[in-house]
């Protein structure tokens, strides 16, 4: 005959923890909120983040436009030569327009700078950076996707 106490140390796999109160299986073993209502924001909302964060980096001066940014042999010397000729300093976000392997290669050792593919900007990745580089087709492709307003 088992005791009451039991299950209570080791818990079963579908019986409520008496200690705790609550039952430790389902949503909360998942570590998820529960009772929370999960929605995804609509794409006009995402949209208009970005479009006001991109405004506000722009109002202050944190945002430079340069020609091209071509890597052709992945080589972090001539990314760092030019940031400091930008003399930009902190944390930095590089938007081109297409991410390559040899563009991730020549930038992923410097310390504060991020790669961002122009589809992919988010409200996050903006309001966090010091600074924010474009490149003037990946300047195209934001403003297309957010409309020039």
């Amino acid at each position: 005959m088992a005791t009451a106490t039991s299950y209570s140390k080791t818990g079963a796999k579908h019986e409520a923890n008496v200690r705790l109160e609550k039952s430790v299986f389902g949503l909360e073993a998942n570590h998820q909120l529960v009772g929370q209502a999960y929605r995804t924001l609509p794409v006009r909302m995402k949209r208009l983040a970005i479009r006001h964060a991109l405004s506000l980096r722009a109002e202050s001066g944190a945002v430079a436009v340069i020609e091209a940014f071509n890597s052709l042999d992945g080589r972090v010397k001539p990314t760092v030569e030019l940031l400091t000729k930008l003399g930009l300093e902190g944390s930095l976000v590089l938007v081109v327009a297409e991410k390559n392997h040899l563009l991730e290669r020549a930038t992923r050792n410097i310390e504060g700078l991020e790669l961002v593919s122009a589809k992919y900007l988010n409200v996050y990745t903006v309001m966090n950076a010091d600074h924010l580089v474009f490149t003037t087709e990946a300047l195209e492709i934001v403003k297309t996707w957010l409309g020039e307003k």
